[in-house]
């Protein structure tokens, strides 16, 4: 998933460390300096990647409003370019904002945006992309659903070995355990690994996350489960480099 220019995929991966490492600040300033270099180098796929790394890293910093127009600006790009992965990320980013922001009939649109990113066959980062939608699942109140997505997000870490943000499904099951009523000692569990995992991974952000969701509120109630999530899940557990 590397753009054509070198140096901006650099600062990309260089802005996705940091805020791994804790420094989420110099985390944006990076994924900033990205953007910049792909405008001076005018080169129109380095540039969408780079929007969308910095869309990435406003939603794990949890700004929405940057993140909004980060992914705006990803989407109008991309559709001018011709850019489906860029494309279909761009707008799973942007009605994930939404409905972080409290607007849950946005849900149905960042499903389309998944569906569009499974078309082109690129699992990079898919356990991410599960994480994220396992978190607007959550927020739209679709809790049971959110479990699966988590329980799948994890089995496709183990098969890529795509480990990068294990701590925080961990976290979050817990959450969604917690939501659904179910034991204490095993929700208090999946922090414990989450915990873990981020400790041994140096994730200082997981890290964080984790002791916060031991004492959190229990989230709302499930709703049914949606059969255009399960095909999402599908095509993006099954999807293969073209």
């Amino acid at each position: 998933m590397l753009g054509n220019d070198q140096g901006v995929s650099a600062l990309n991966y260089s802005a996705w460390n940091m805020w791994h490492l804790g420094q989420a600040d110099a985390a944006r300033m990076r994924a900033r300096e990205a953007v910049a270099l792909a405008r001076r180098l005018n080169d129109p796929f380095s540039l969408a990647f780079a929007l969308l790394y910095e869309t990435v890293v406003h939603a794990l910093r949890r700004d929405v409003t940057a993140q909004l127009e980060r992914a705006a600006e990803t989407i109008a790009l991309s559709e001018a370019q011709g850019f489906p992965f860029w494309l279909g990320l761009g707008r799973a980013f942007h009605a994930g904002a939404r409905v972080a922001a409290g607007h849950p009939d946005a849900f149905p649109e960042m499903l389309e945006g998944l569906a569009l990113v499974a078309e082109t066959g690129n699992q990079l980062h898919a356990p991410e992309i599960f994480l994220y939608l396992a978190e607007a699942q959550q927020a739209s109140g679709h809790v049971a659903e959110a479990q699966g997505t988590v329980a799948t997000a994890l089995a496709v870490a183990a098969q890529m070995g795509q480990s990068f943000f294990d701590a925080d499904l961990y976290r979050l099951d817990g959450d969604l355990l917690r939501a659904l009523g179910g034991p204490a000692d095993e929700a208090a569990a999946r922090y414990h690994r989450a915990l873990a995992i981020a400790r041994k991974q140096g994730a200082r952000s997981l890290e964080l996350r984790a002791p916060v969701a031991r004492s959190g509120q229990a989230r709302r109630s499930a709703r049914p489960t949606c059969a255009r999530v399960r095909l999402v899940h599908r095509r993006l557990r099954d999807a293969r480099p073209r």
